[in-house]
């Protein structure tokens, strides 16, 4: 599908900029948790929590909470826009796939893994997570169709 003349379908500023430091904290929060908890906390060998792992994971969880601010921020106008337009399906299908995913195994972490689930739900998410950072990228970096007839 090609796109109408003059279309474009980017972020405002503000959602960008919210976007990435979202996403940012998210990134640093997460691998600093997973370094800390598996290198010197309760991942290793049974010992107790790293103290910073309380900190880490409520940076983490707040960041989460302002990615779902941003996600609806970006689906009043964005998603539908570029849905209507056919710009960048599958990128955007795979970003908001794993999107959901990460969300889903989130909060299967917080609400219902036991012990024997959590650790690898925790590595799903992380694999999630990672993959989504590498959509949000290629979503990004596409060339958007270009205008004919026009």
């Amino acid at each position: 599908m090609t796109r109408p003349h003059g279309y474009h379908n980017r972020l405002p500023a503000w959602q960008k900029r919210l976007l990435d430091m979202t996403l940012l904290v998210l990134l640093l929060s997460g691998i600093a948790w997973l370094v800390i908890h598996y290198l010197w906390g309760a991942g290793s060998a049974g010992m107790l929590p790293h103290p910073a792992e309380l900190w880490l994971i409520r940076a983490h969880g707040l960041a989460g909470f302002l990615a779902l601010f941003v996600l609806g921020s970006i689906s009043t106008l964005h998603i539908p826009r570029g849905w209507r337009h056919g710009v960048r399906l599958p990128s955007a299908i795979t970003v908001l796939g794993a999107w959901m995913v990460t969300l889903l195994t989130a909060y299967l972490l917080y609400y219902f893994s036991g012990e024997s689930s959590r650790a690898v739900i925790g590595w799903l998410h992380a694999g999630i997570a990672s993959l989504l950072w590498v959509a949000i990228l290629v979503h990004r970096r596409q060339t958007p169709p270009s205008n004919t007839g026009t």
